[in-house]
């Protein structure tokens, strides 16, 4: 999908706007995207990063589908190869065209019953070209993160300005969040995980914290942080978004080694199963809200 082919909404041009408030220090809407440089090795963090970001996927899915009516659907990239495997290259760069292109997939999204057309609830291998029509009709986007703290037990270090848990988002991911909502007008909502509990910020509201200086170090903080390979990350205390409910059943965790070429193991854990119980009504109330952003992005 080129750019001519957007079909912008009034959602899309709202949220554009508030974009253009933003700090220049933080992100600048006409600057161009640095594409990456593919790393060369996989190492044990990362496998058990994305490992935990797959539970914590499936733990919001399964939350979503037996608290509400809607239907959930997979929808972001899900490639198994890591740095240093024969395909991961070609699989990098691969995404990276796509970013470029459509911008960055939502890991979920959420439809009305009536207006998901389809028969199936996997959407990830498809080519945006082939379901950018089915996907402009679903009621939200879901961006799924993953925190391997306990929320109810934090304590703070040092460097940080809040007494508790936070948001993350990376600075280098705004632009291509973004792109994804002019591309499908779809109102994106993030999804903080933790071991114990689980929060939601819809993106629209992140922004609007964003655009104002005097919220620095109040209601978002920016910093490099290691755990997001120095990458420049905003951070937006829970306190700020709305919390969906506990982790009540803790997920399984089982030890892994995959082997690479070259004969080199790396260690890392699975998880699976557990259960999050969300407040009563607190789904169907943040997916209503974005119902109605989407068609009256004034109202937010």
């Amino acid at each position: 999908m080129t750019s001519s082919e957007f079909s912008e909404t009034r959602y899309s041009r709202y949220v554009h706007q508030l974009a253009t408030q933003l700090p220049h220090g933080i992100y600048d809407v006409r600057a161009k995207r640095k594409r990456p440089v593919a790393p060369t090795q996989a190492f044990s963090q990362f496998l058990i990063n994305r490992r935990l970001g797959d539970w914590a996927e499936d733990v919001v899915r399964r939350s979503i589908l037996s608290s509400t009516g809607y239907v959930v659907v997979k929808y972001g990239r899900a490639s198994d190869t890591v740095a240093g495997e024969p395909s991961f290259k070609k699989d990098f760069d691969r995404y990276q065209n796509e970013l470029e292109r459509f911008g960055k997939r939502p890991d979920l999204l959420v439809f009305d019953r009536q207006n998901y057309p389809l028969s199936y609830v996997d959407l990830s291998e498809m080519n945006d070209s082939e379901i950018v029509a089915t996907v402009r009709k679903a009621t939200a986007g879901i961006e799924v993160r993953s925190s391997n703290y306990l929320a109810q037990r934090y304590r703070p270090g040092r460097s940080s300005p809040f007494q508790e848990l936070s948001f993350t988002i990376k600075v280098e991911d705004l632009h291509i969040v973004l792109r994804w909502i002019r591309s499908a007008g779809v109102p994106h909502i993030y999804v903080q995980a933790t071991l114990d509990e689980v929060h939601a910020l819809p993106f629209s509201r992140a922004l609007r914290i964003l655009s104002e200086p005097q919220n620095l170090n109040e209601r978002y903080s920016v910093d490099e942080d290691p755990k997001n390979q120095f990458k420049t990350t905003l951070k937006i205390p829970f306190s700020q978004g709305i919390k969906i409910g506990d982790i009540t059943e803790d997920p399984s965790i089982i030890a892994r080694r995959r082997e690479l070429p070259g004969g080199r193991l790396v260690f890392y854990v699975e998880f699976s199963g557990g259960n999050l119980t969300p407040i009563p009504s607190r789904w169907n109330e943040i997916i209503s809200d974005a119902e109605h952003m989407k068609s009256n992005p004034a109202d937010d």
